[in-house]
């Protein structure tokens, strides 16, 4: 039985000396398995046991730990696991075996890809699954063994922090960052290739060794045209060693702010000019504890972090509570040109704008401009007596789109005001309401927020 911190995984699995698995970093399993909770095609925000997952994992070593780890975890879960090092492949198709989990999970034997611009996802994987869920990878720190002995003698680290892996898993041409940034121009080709609504990796993502390649990674990220990105920080055991995961995906489905954004608030500090300057906006060191001269405290900018992907406002003034709010969110969402359903027993209401905007007072005077033209071209038609056969078209064949904004509002009392209403003897159904928008779908964070500050405006024109 394998001992992860608090965790007992049922992995067998004998360690060698010099590729011992990164047990702290159960974490990464944990938050992939948030990421595709939160960014599931039906919405739904929660585990769904039901759903089978394809994962890739790049450089398992000889551990294969993680693949091992997702699968226990969930039983839907498969893996392809690729190693270019002989002896770690060997390894790993053994410790697969020993678990019993060949079915599951599948080793493959690859060159190293050394070339700057080789792929790093063999081809043959990508075209053996129409989707494939989440690709992650560990990749090696340092860009060469100098770097990797500097790195080492600069830090002072009690003997089980110390990095044991083999060359193959600790050095590759420009370290980590450079590893990843080939990653990030694989995804795009492959995105390109694929020219579909539904991307063929949902999430790309990374394990980094050095704050200062969240920054560097994240910009490479947003120079390529991606919006939509995970920053997530792991703290292993102890406090002592920090590593951080990066993920990206090239569709809309967007993940809750607390596994999009998670760092903890003390890693994070708002950007300002002087840590720009020092730090290029990537990261910089906040001194700690000054007076007695203890450790810097690496930090993380707040720019790194993508758009919040909720919103929430509260109502103060609502007699009738959650379902009062319900009867005037309902009506006003229902006159939109949207798809729209509303469950008021629960408050809860989705809502999927195939065309973006359709509530601001531009879109619909565009909406009236276009009825209008509409109506001048059916009387023309009609006066020409046109032949139905002569339709441009069926709809039904046009090509999938994906929407521009898929949004989910849920409606629940405020314990603060309800708080208060005790204290003052009140009834609670004097107590406010919470309008919570979560963003589900969609690649404008504008147009999330334009339809947020749309029916925050609403509500409060109808409780004056």
């Amino acid at each position: 039985m394998l001992q992860l911190g608090s965790e007992q995984v049922g992995i067998n699995l004998p360690l060698q000396v010099k590729n011992l698995p990164p047990l702290s970093r159960f974490n990464y399993i944990i938050w992939l398995q948030d990421l595709l909770d939160s960014t599931s095609d039906d919405y739904r925000e929660s585990y769904d046991p039901r759903r089978e997952v394809v994962g890739v994992d790049i450089g398992t070593g000889a551990s294969a730990i993680y693949p091992l780890l997702g699968c226990r975890q969930r039983p839907n879960w498969r893996f392809i696991a690729t190693e270019a090092d002989d002896k770690s492949f060997d390894y790993a198709r053994r410790n697969v075996a020993r678990n019993g989990l060949e079915d599951r999970i599948q080793v493959l034997k690859v060159e190293d890809a050394g070339g700057k611009h080789a792929p790093l996802v063999p081809e043959s994987v990508l075209e053996r699954f129409e989707r494939i869920d989440f690709l992650m990878t560990n990749p090696p720190f340092h860009s060469s063994q100098h770097s990797l002995l500097t790195s080492a003698s600069a830090k002072s680290r009690p003997p089980n922090s110390v990095c044991t892996g083999s060359a193959s898993e600790m050095i590759t041409p420009g370290g980590e960052v450079g590893f990843v940034t080939r990653l990030i121009h694989q995804s795009l080709s492959v995105q390109q290739e694929n020219r579909t609504v539904r991307t063929k990796v949902q999430w790309w993502s990374s394990m980094l060794g050095k704050l200062s390649s969240v920054g560097i990674v994240v910009e490479r990220l947003r120079k390529a045209g991606c919006r939509n990105w995970a920053v997530k920080e792991f703290v292993h055991p102890g406090g002592k060693t920090r590593r951080w995961g990066v993920a990206w995906s090239l569709g809309g489905y967007r993940p809750a702010s607390a596994v999009a954004r998670g760092v903890g608030g003390r890693a994070v500090r708002a950007a300002s000019a002087s840590a720009c300057a020092n730090s290029g906006a990537v990261g910089g060191k906040k001194k700690k504890g000054e007076e007695d001269g203890s450790h810097e405290e690496e930090v993380l900018e707040w720019g790194l972090l993508p758009f919040p992907a909720e919103f929430e406002f509260e109502v103060q003034h609502a007699a009738g509570g959650v379902q009062e709010v319900g009867r005037r969110v309902d009506p006003e969402i229902g006159k939109l040109d949207l798809r729209w359903q509303w469950k008021p027993a629960l408050g809860i209401g989705l809502g999927i704008a195939e065309n973006g905007d359709c509530w601001s007072r531009k879109a619909r005077r565009r909406k009236e401009q276009e009825m209008k033209m509409k109506k001048l071209k059916l009387e023309e038609e009609d006066e020409e007596m046109r032949d139905p056969s002569e339709d441009d078209g069926d709809e039904d064949g046009d090509e999938e789109k994906e929407p521009e904004l898929v949004f989910k509002i849920r409606l629940s009392r405020s314990s603060r005001r309800g708080r208060e209403n005790e204290e003052k003897g009140k009834e609670m159904g004097e107590g406010g309401v919470v309008v919570m928008l979560r963003w589900l779908q969609g690649q404008d964070h504008v147009l999330f927020e334009s339809f947020c500050g749309w029916l925050k405006r609403k509500i409060d024109l109808e409780t004056r």
